[in-house]
């Protein structure tokens, strides 16, 4: 049976559903004719809206009901969604009153179909991980035959620390505002709030919701039990969600979305000098529409172009002498901008959830500016000084070469192993702080510039690139015959 054909098995078998409540501050925003906030595209190119959907989607939501008593909310809602186009995503959107939701839900029970329903606020953005693992519980919840009897499922915050700091946004102080639904007590449920009346706080019917089902036959997940280990963040990244209610409230998510893009077990120069300057290039330039793609396309045009500096200078030393002199370090700088701006272009496409197929050509490119630039480093370096140029460009083909064979060993054993070489083990994330990399690299060019031995710049990239690859191929194989044993790798078990 094909993967398509279970994967239709499984959502006529377990409908998914989500009911998304409006606040009363949403549709007070809507009175005022001013865009609710839960509208503005301050997400990086991206509503609340637009990134609640994405997340509903990438889990087998896609089934919404908008809840609101407000007709002029639901109509800007609708209006929004067909210029966006989100139906075209395979969503079906309904969009009904608190009093009319018992009827909307009476639809369900006559198709008898088993399914689940999620709930959640216009004002709230969670990890996609939280949805991921509720969604998952509802579902082995509905499938276990020798448990039917639990009702809903809640997420508990039990991180002191952030309890602490988010308890008067949480239910009874410990709750997220999110409730899964196993069984059939939707209409109950949304008799119960009739009868208490329309929304009058925030996240109220939530409320409502969370404290009629604590009465229940319900679990709880709790916060901690969530693998927060990404193999392809090289870390773990903690697991966050937003309150947002007010304009300010949009710029401090992006601002948190920013650093979540971050990857882990970096260079000291990557952690300490570029990825503050990375993170506020994102964050400015995460609205404007700019893409990834030509991020990536100006690094590259850079780095030519400092490579077009470093090689010309040695040439104009006759008849231009401030020039010459000034090129390399118009160079070098230009290789500080490349740094990066190599690291904004992966960070942009993840804060918008546009990470593509074509984007994992780039390393191919990087591979192909950095060897330019190192090669043109080089060459200035031993003409300025007058060398023999047959040895030394034996030692920087030697170079290169190993260089590009320590980032092959690299990208195999990624493509091998599905998680970094860096991130395998404490030895290889120590020795990731001051490996071969173009941010090390960039120290050397940076001393040799400074000295009149310039001709040593290569020898020095050579020695650092062997020892290098003699780490990385040593410790590759280390791994690799633990894995051909399934004893590896450590952090396996911790992938999500």
């Amino acid at each position: 049976m094909s993967e398509n054909v279970i994967e239709e098995q499984e959502r006529i078998d377990y409908r998914k559903r989500v009911l998304i409540w409006f606040t009363k501050r949403t549709a007070i925003q809507t009175k005022k004719k001013h865009q609710p906030i839960y509208l503005q595209k301050k997400l990086a190119r991206q509503s609340l809206m637009d990134r609640q959907l994405k997340i509903l989607e990438d889990n087998g939501f896609l089934e919404v009901a908008f809840i609101s008593n407000e007709v002029e909310l639901l109509e800007s809602l609708k209006e929004e969604l067909k210029a966006n186009q989100w139906e075209k995503e395979g969503f079906t959107f309904e969009f009904t009153s608190q009093n009319d939701l018992a009827n909307y839900l009476n639809g369900s029970e006559k198709q008898k179909t088993n399914e689940i329903i999620l709930n959640l606020s216009d004002e709230w953005l969670f990890d996609e991980r939280i949805i991921r693992n509720l969604s998952e519980k509802m579902l082995k919840e509905m499938k276990n035959e020798n448990n039917k009897q639990v009702e809903f499922i809640f997420i508990q915050e039990d991180r002191k620390e952030i309890q602490r700091e988010k308890q008067h946004d949480l239910v009874s102080e410990e709750f997220l505002p999110l409730v899964g639904i196993v069984t059939g007590s939707q209409n109950t449920i949304s008799k119960q709030l009739i009868r208490e009346g329309n929304q009058e706080e925030v996240n109220k019917p939530l409320e409502k919701i969370i404290t009629f089902g604590l009465k229940k036959s319900h679990k709880i997940i709790t916060m901690t039990e969530m693998p927060t280990y990404m193999t392809s963040m090289r870390r773990k990244l903690p697991i966050q969600y937003y309150l947002v209610r007010e304009r300010k409230d949009l710029a401090k998510v992006k601002w948190a979305l920013t650093k979540q893009t971050q990857k882990g077990t970096l260079d000291f120069i990557a952690w300490y000098f570029n990825r503050p300057l990375e993170n506020l290039v994102v964050y400015v330039i995460a609205n404007l529409p700019v893409t990834p793609n030509q991020i990536t396309i100006l690094v590259n045009i850079i780095a030519f172009l400092v490579a077009g500096c470093f090689i010309t200078s040695p040439y104009l030393l006759e008849n231009y002498e401030l020039t010459s002199r000034v090129l390399p370090w118009i160079g070098f700088i230009g290789l500080i901008v490349v740094n990066i701006l190599d690291g904004v272009d992966g960070k942009l496409a993840r804060i918008r959830g546009r990470l593509t197929l074509l984007g994992y050509i780039e390393h191919s490119f990087d591979q192909l500016y950095e060897q330019t630039v190192y090669f043109a480093a080089c060459w200035y370096c031993l003409t300025i000084t007058s060398q023999p140029l047959i040895p030394w460009l034996l030692l920087i083909v030697a170079f290169l070469i190993i260089d590009t064979f320590n980032r092959h060993v690299s990208m195999q054993y990624y493509n091998v192993m599905r998680i970094s070489l860096a991130d395998s083990g404490k030895i290889d994330r120590a020795f990731r702080r001051i490996d071969g990399r173009r941010n090390t690299y960039t120290i050397h060019i940076l001393i040799f510039f400074l000295l009149p031995w310039k001709q040593f710049l290569v020898i020095s990239m050579l020695t650092h690139a062997t020892i290098t690859g003699i780490v990385y191929a040593t410790r590759a194989i280390q791994h690799l015959r633990k894995a051909d044993k399934g004893i590896f790798p450590e952090m396996k078990k911790q992938e999500i």
